[in-house]
């Protein structure tokens, strides 16, 4: 596959025993990303999402890559400083994690849905914990900077 050219959309990955075409990981996230827009809870973080086509592009590029694909866009996704500018924490974490599970049951066998879940909520986890050091490095920055003035 090259940057910037779709995989075939039956081309699939195999992941801890589950397998994944890739029209089933666009599937998955553009049920959700439209799901998203409608949720009053995470319509507000994700409000500065500008294009929405683009968004679910680089986020089924994101899954394919995280479930054993190679990636086929040319970008780096940075979901710690996205998420922190967004405002996204603990609280719509939980929210987007609860509302993803539901898609996920929508789309997947139970094999695929375990094994997605998890990962999804092991990188929450992990941003959530990032997000967190990432909030007390600006606030030691902002503190440093109203010491010096």
């Amino acid at each position: 596959m090259k940057k910037n050219h779709c995989p075939d959309p039956d081309a699939t990955v195999e992941f801890e025993g589950a397998s994944f075409s890739h029209e089933t990981i666009f599937k998955v996230v553009n049920s959700f990303y439209h799901k998203v827009q409608e949720d009053e809870v995470l319509k507000v973080p994700f409000s500065s999402v500008k294009d929405w086509d683009r968004h679910i592009k680089k986020l089924t590029n994101f899954w394919w890559i995280k479930l054993g694909g190679k990636p086929y866009l040319g970008y780096r996704y940075n979901p710690i400083a996205k998420h922190y500018e967004a405002g996204f924490d603990e609280h719509f974490l939980k929210h987007w994690l609860s509302l993803f599970s539901d898609t996920l049951k929508e789309h997947l066998s139970d094999q695929q849905f375990d094994v997605w879940m998890s990962m999804a909520e092991r990188i929450g986890n992990h941003l959530t914990e990032r997000d967190q050091v990432f909030r007390q490095k600006i606030i030691r920055e902002n503190m440093s900077n109203d010491a010096q003035e």
